[in-house]
């Protein structure tokens, strides 16, 4: 019988693998419901939705979407621009009165292309 320290790796790993799961899944149907809805720009700029996976995802089964979220990494990203990163983090750590700067700034950033023009 296997020890418990070798069990360990195994169960972490396990937990791993369905919390990249949850998170995929929630993520990809989130941003199905939103391009279902029409909302394609708000899909884009909130999730960072590029134009041929929003192709790809409004029309996949339920059982690729399904197959997609079960990669082993996250289909997706962090959108904290490096430009707007470390304003982004000082309001999240500021007053309370201060930490709605955070999702401005990261709205904004979202909003902008490489070369500083809105999209």
């Amino acid at each position: 019988m296997p020890s418990a320290a070798k069990q360990q790796p195994c169960e972490h790993a396990s937990r791993l693998r369905a919390e990249l799961f949850r998170l995929n899944l929630g993520y990809l149907l989130t941003v199905r419901e939103l391009l279902s809805a029409g909302a394609d720009t708000e899909a884009e700029i909130r999730f960072g939705l590029a134009a041929p996976f929003a192709a790809w995802l409004r029309g996949a089964s339920m059982e690729a979407i399904t197959r997609l979220a079960a990669s082993p990494t996250l289909v997706y990203g962090p959108r904290l621009p490096a430009e707007a990163g470390a304003r982004i983090l000082s309001a999240c750590e500021g007053a309370a009165s201060r930490r709605w700067l955070a999702g401005m700034h990261l709205a904004l950033a979202g909003a902008e292309t490489d070369d500083g023009a809105p999209r």
